[in-house]
């Protein structure tokens, strides 16, 4: 049976149970306080899910859950945003040129590791060719 539970942790201690060759997990229900044995044969962990965004200033546009809008969203219908310059903004590019974001905190990327390890090696080169642009944009 799949089961996908949300809002739960894994308790750092006693965390897993070696039972049955480690088929059970202590689960702390977020909301409740309540710590259950679920057997469970695999455990995937999503982290990432909350952006942590609050210190970036206003001009950075993100979505309602915080998560930073990034190239072409930032000039869809309905993103808010007026891009300033005569270009269109690079894929990691965000709301403020020349401010890129990359990995889980962009809006509608992947939330996977590897993903956000090529997004920064992305990034990089977006950098560069913002930096060798003409001032003006």
């Amino acid at each position: 049976m799949r089961q996908t539970l949300t809002s739960v942790t894994t308790p750092r201690s006693p965390g897993l149970k070696a039972t049955e060759g480690w088929r059970h997990w202590f689960l702390r229900n977020n909301t409740s306080g309540a710590i259950e044995t679920v057997p469970a044969s695999a455990l995937f962990v999503l982290v990432g899910a909350e952006p942590h965004t609050g210190w970036l200033p206003a001009e950075i546009q993100r979505d309602d859950h915080g998560f930073v809008l990034t190239g072409s969203d930032l000039t869809s219908t309905g993103s808010g945003s007026a891009w300033p310059l005569n270009r269109a903004p690079y894929p990691l590019e965000t709301s403020m040129p020349g401010v890129f974001a990359a990995g889980d905190v962009r809006q509608r990327s992947v939330k996977r590791v590897a993903a956000a390890v090529g997004e920064g090696s992305m990034a990089a080169t977006q950098v560069t060719q913002y930096l060798s642009e003409p001032a003006d944009g």
